[in-house]
């Protein structure tokens, strides 16, 4: 299963990061679910490094406030078990606490708090 779930990757992680961007609140809800799930199969670092080069740099504000949603969510879930997703995430949350949407920092003010809380070594 897991062989099969890697050839679609480079596909399926790139429109899952677009839905985060969608109108309709169900579709962005049903997007974090997909990417927190993927996390879950696979690594949480590679989905984050992987959705991350397309979600922190993404034109929509939007998408870039979902997907430091879904970060949030994963180092609540996956902090204890996944080390390495810490460098994975810091650099780009930092670089979007200057974004000039209130939204997105408001989000990445949020994972930064989550971050101190599950990983007090790191900071």
């Amino acid at each position: 299963m897991k062989c099969l779930l890697f050839l679609y990757f480079n596909a399926l992680v790139p429109a899952v990061v677009e839905r985060l961007g969608d109108a309709k609140q169900p579709v962005r809800d049903a997007a974090r679910r997909l990417l927190l799930t993927l996390m879950e199969v696979s690594s949480p670092t590679i989905i984050v490094e992987r959705a991350g080069s397309y979600a922190w740099i993404y034109r929509s504000w939007r998408v870039r406030e979902e997907f430091a949603r879904t970060v949030t969510s994963s180092i609540s879930l996956f902090a204890s078990t996944e080390l390495p997703i810490q460098r994975a995430i810091l650099p780009p949350i930092l670089q979007l606490l200057n974004d000039p949407n209130s939204g997105v920092r408001e989000s990445v003010i949020l994972c930064i708090e989550v971050c101190e809380t599950f990983l007090p070594v790191f900071f």
